[in-house]
């Protein structure tokens, strides 16, 4: 099974969701044939003295209520589990009737409360900045553990990439986007409405922080304004 991901991954990555129908088609076809789960909580964060403070959240599969409970904030002493995939960054898997000890009462409780059988998790962090993604798969298939990690090793990488785009992507109004802009500028100002400073947006694209201030500075000048605050009450 783990062949047939490799294999095909290649063609689920191809037809990358650009809205949020496109996304939810998309896990329920591309993603869902190939490893296959109940729901999903894909959620982009910073830690920051034990709290992961949550800014961008896509649930499918989840009850209202479930949803509804997720708060902004995680405090990491209250999930274990979760406070785990931090310190190993490994993936974590959680049998609500049959789990290894870290993941905490309130955890086992909330997957009992909400009919989770087991939840699996990985993610991508930026370890200089604390700040990445995370992904919770809830009643995944009853497939060995080890292949539920091996598969959430080889598809995180990838889920980070589709999910930062499409958060870029659906912050902005397709109008929005200035023609004069390059593309280089274009990802920035993209990564920007997204809610990520110059440091963090240095560190998706792999630019120094002086490179991002000078792009801009390049970005104001063309579109003639003079700072981020009236950047982004342009884009609105």
């Amino acid at each position: 099974m783990l062949d047939r991901l490799h294999r095909e991954w290649g063609a689920a990555v191809a037809k990358a969701p650009q809205d949020k129908l496109e996304l939810i088609a998309w896990l329920e076809g591309s993603l869902k044939s190939l490893y296959p789960f109940q729901a999903v909580v894909m959620a982009y964060g910073e830690l920051v003295a034990g709290q992961l403070t949550v800014t961008h959240m896509f649930a499918h599969g989840h009850s209202d209520a479930y949803v509804a409970q997720l708060a902004g904030s995680f405090d990491l002493q209250q999930r274990g589990a979760l406070k785990k995939w931090f310190s190993s960054r490994q993936p974590i898997f959680i049998d609500a009737d049959d789990h290894d000890g870290f993941a905490s009462d309130f955890e086992i409780k909330e997957m009992k409360e909400f009919g989770f059988k087991n939840v699996a998790g990985h993610g991508v962090l930026n370890a200089r900045s604390n700040a990445g993604t995370y992904f919770g798969f809830a009643n995944t298939s009853p497939s060995e553990r080890e292949w539920q990690c091996q598969a959430l090793s080889f598809i995180a990488p990838h889920l980070n990439s589709i999910f930062l785009n499409y958060i870029a992507k659906t912050d902005l109004r397709p109008q929005s986007w200035p023609a004069s802009l390059t593309s280089r500028q274009t990802e920035i100002v993209r990564l920007l409405a997204a809610g990520l400073n110059d440091k963090r947006i240095a560190l998706q694209l792999g630019l120094s922080e002086k490179t991002i201030r000078n792009q801009l500075t390049s970005i104001y000048s063309t579109l003639g304004i003079h700072k981020r605050t009236e950047l982004i009450a342009y884009l609105k």
